[in-house]
């Protein structure tokens, strides 16, 4: 495993004061230990902020100049980020053309008048011209003093607390010139020459500038545990010892094995740099040097390395940051809905234009609505609440305009779901107005055809059957026919809407219990013939997911009336799960204990535009059976979930938390749909997980 062991010894790196890795934003109870991922968490674009400079990091935040110049500060933890940020007043306030450096609660960086500024990370912020001095470099600090190149490209240092008296330029440009950022070790400063050559000086007389080794450079010189380190002019990357600078160097096999274009940051064994093809390079001090391109993403920057991550600004100028780290199930969760999210067309903010998610089709919006609905629920966060509930509310406008009404009734039902499950959430009334609105729009669809239930698509005869004929009359519409009726039951305060529903539970329990789409192997195929007979169709994922669920609901009616041919519900629902996760024999929906659909590794599958959204549906309806039946009956469930939430995460997950279609893996490409379905999962986990607690 790659890992950064240790951070280094200037301020900023002095303390790693970022959330403890155990931190859980989702209270876990002892008694439930949390699910043990071993794979790191990887690549993610934090929260979608931009920045045209270096990420630094310290106590626990990350600093850079914004796309708008603003100084930016936010949350270095993954799950905090999208709520916890600071811009002090923005661009109108204050600009910057620099790296923000940060060290005990002040920021410095150079203005876009090229002045050296201060200023306080806590109200009121207070920005400061600090002595009058200006920079045409980023600045440091080390022991309360601000190092930088001068207008003058001199090199100077001046005290934090008393500028105008204790400053110095070392005997000025006629003296030495630089044209980098001052790096500080000890009681020497290191920086490129406008010569190009790496200089060291003293910061005590009689200054004694040295150009160590002979060596030129083109970057800044940083200087880590005796030795400095830097890209030569051959654009190699060099570390050299500041005692011994002749003998005791090293270019790592040169410009010929790679080469870089920014500074060389090291920490721990490991050196992280920009190389000039555009990617993140981590080299190994340590014959034979191995060499790693950390994940697909490409830099415009620096790679700055803090405690157990590397933090750049991509080519796409986004704020990234790429963990070697193994972290809590809700980090991952957190960041899978900041990659899902990088699909949706907003209204503006940080999410840009239209309500939907796009790679991705209009029922499948409706379930990334209601992943992202859970994941906002499992969090107990009122603040990310907040976030996502302007999602919510952006969809519902943007995408609202019919009612949320087609010509597939199946297609009506996923966002009736949906807008319940944001009414649970959020408390609006609307939410489950619409779906209200949308029952009785599918309820329209059912007849006496085969004995009731509803049709697929409202153009009856859509197979040529004419009206009588049983083909258009699909599993899934009546599945999510009743899954609808039995939570709007739940949530209605009137009693004779609560009747209503009842009786249309009731109708579409006793319609299934007679079909026979549950088949001998406790599956539930694709729907029926024109004989109103089963059809034998693919026993989908899915099929089998939305009737455990709403089996579970209708079950907590309390009502004895209601039964499966006589059969307890509960029981029906786990009949059909303990089929999908069967292994002797072995289930045609799992492999191995990992869900997939009946046939794959079929691309058929795989590259149709509605089956990579099922397994999510199934692996969200097992978690609510867990909280249904007892512990020891659930214990499998919660084992199979388990088990395909690692695989996704160390099988079927790219470096920048994508996720693709097969979750044995390995990643195939990445979508809206695709990404919905295993946030699912990972919801479901994190579900279980608290419920157990």
């Amino acid at each position: 495993m790659i890992r950064v062991d240790q951070v280094v010894d200037m301020a900023i790196f002095d303390k790693d004061e970022t959330k403890s890795d155990a931190e859980s934003h989702i209270p876990v109870k002892p008694a439930s230990p949390p699910l043990m991922v071993n794979t790191p968490l990887k690549a993610s674009n934090v929260n979608l902020f931009e920045t045209q400079s270096d990420v630094l990091v310290a106590d626990g935040y990350m600093y850079f100049q914004g796309t708008d110049q603003a100084v930016w500060r936010v949350n270095a933890n993954l799950a905090d980020a999208i709520f916890d940020y600071n811009n002090f007043g923005g661009p109108s306030r204050i600009k910057t053309q620099s790296n923000v450096f940060p060290t005990d609660g002040f920021m410095y960086f150079r203005g876009t008048d090229n002045k050296v500024w201060q200023m306080s990370t806590t109200e009121p912020y207070n920005p400061q011209n600090l002595g009058g001095f200006e920079t045409n470099s980023n600045i440091t600090i080390s022991d309360g003093y601000m190092y930088f190149q001068g207008t003058d490209q001199a090199v100077w240092r001046v005290s934090v607390n008393n500028p105008t008296t204790d400053n110095n330029n070392f005997g000025g440009p006629n003296r030495i010139k630089t044209q980098s950022s001052i790096y500080v070790s000890g009681n020497y400063m290191y920086f490129r020459g406008t010569d190009n050559k790496v200089w060291q000086m003293s910061t005590t007389e009689p200054y004694n500038p040295i150009n160590l080794g002979g060596f030129n450079t083109n970057s800044d010189i940083f200087p880590l545990e005796g030795y400095i380190y830097f890209q030569g002019t051959d654009q190699a990357v060099w570390r050299v010892s500041v005692t011994n600078p002749t003998t005791d160097n090293n270019n790592f096999g040169g410009p010929n094995r790679v080469k870089t274009k920014s500074n060389v940051y090291a920490s721990g064994n490991y050196m992280y740099f920009q190389g000039t093809d555009n990617k993140v390079w981590q080299m190994s001090m340590t014959e034979p040097y191995d060499l790693i391109n950390v994940g697909p993403m490409e830099s415009q920057s620096n790679i700055f390395p803090k405690g157990n991550a590397i933090y750049f600004r991509g080519t796409d100028n986004k704020l990234w940051c790429y963990s070697f780290e193994i972290l809590a199930l809700e980090q991952y969760a957190t960041a899978a809905v900041y990659a899902l999210q990088e699909w949706y067309t907003g209204d503006g903010g940080i999410f840009g234009g239209g309500g939907e998610w796009r790679t991705t089709g209009w029922w499948n919006a409706a379930r990334a609505l209601y992943a992202l609905i859970d994941f906002t629920r499992s969090t107990g966060s009122s603040q990310v609440r907040d976030i996502y509930q302007g999602v919510i509310q952006t969809t519902f406008e943007k995408q609202g305009g019919k009612n949320f009404l087609n010509d597939y009734y199946d297609d009506e039902g996923w966002w009736a779901l949906a807008w319940i499950n944001a009414y649970d959430l959020t408390g609006e009334e609307e939410y489950l107005n619409m779906a209200k609105t949308i029952f009785d729009d599918i309820n329209g669809g059912w007849d006496n055809v085969c004995c009731g239930g509803v049709y697929w698509h409202k153009e009856f005869d859509f197979f040529g059957g004419g009206r009588g004929g049983g083909a258009n009359k699909n599993t899934i519409p009546n599945e999510l026919y009743a899954a609808v009726a039995v939570k709007l039951y739940h949530r209605s305060t009137s009693p004779d809407e609560q009747d209503s529903y009842k009786k249309y539970v009731k109708q579409a329990v006793n319609w299934f219990s007679k079909t026979g789409l549950l088949n001998p192997n406790n599956l539930i195929n694709d729907g029926l013939n024109e004989k109103c007979k089963n059809n034998g169709g693919t026993a989908w994922s899915y099929n089998q997911g939305v009737i455990i669920g709403a089996l579970c609901d209708i079950n907590d009616m309390n009502d004895n009336s209601i039964s499966w041919n006589g059969k307890n519900l509960l029981t029906v629902a786990m009949d059909i799960a303990n089929a999908v996760i069967a292994t002797s024999p072995p289930s045609i929906l799992n492999k191995d204990g990992i869900l997939i659909e009946p046939g794959d590794p079929a691309p058929s599958n795989a590259n149709n535009p509605d089956i990579p959204q099922f397994k999510g549906i199934f692996m969200r309806n097992l978690a609510r059976l867990v909280t249904a039946v007892d512990p020891t009956q659930a214990a499998p469930y919660v084992e199979f979930i388990n088990n395909n939430v690692m695989s996704i995460l160390e099988n079927d997950r790219n470096p920048i938390n994508q996720f693709g279609y097969d979750w044995r893996g390995p990643f195939d490409t990445a979508d809206a749909a695709r990404q919905s379905s295993a946030l699912e999962a990972l919801n479901a986990a994190i579900a279980v997980q608290a419920s157990l607690g």
